[in-house]
């Protein structure tokens, strides 16, 4: 038994005994905790948010693992600040990428505009 599903044993409020667990954690509509499935990698969101806090040390090692779908920092390419980052294709903070939608929309009005600035003059010709 690894240090996760013993923290699971005694900590985890949805823990039922027997590697069960109270909610719905299998696709067939199971109730084994997925933390003692054979092959399937899958996560719990209670157990990660409200039992994994309390071991401090468990929780960066798990976050640190393979495969965890955690948010990883990265560096915005416009104002170089450090952010968390929500895909891997990700390269500005939300406040520059705020900044560059606007600029975009702004871009794309005005070419519209001129368009059909444009058009009107050829519609009255």
């Amino acid at each position: 038994m690894d240090d996760i599903q013993k923290l699971v044993t005694k900590k985890c409020a949805t823990y039922a005994g027997k590697k069960q667990c109270f909610l719905d954690t299998d696709d067939e509509g199971g109730t084994t905790c997925v933390y003692f499935m054979e092959g399937k990698k899958k996560r719990c969101p209670y157990f990660e948010k409200s039992v994994l806090p309390e071991d401090a040390e468990l929780e960066k090692r798990y976050h640190e693992s393979p495969g965890s779908s955690t948010k990883q920092k990265a560096t915005c390419i416009r104002c170089k600040k450090e952010f968390m980052k929500n895909s891997n294709a990700q390269k500005r903070c939300e406040n520059c990428q705020d900044t560059k939608s606007k600029s975009i929309r702004k871009a794309q009005n005005e070419r519209n505009y001129e368009r059909r600035k444009y058009d009107d003059i050829q519609t009255v010709k």
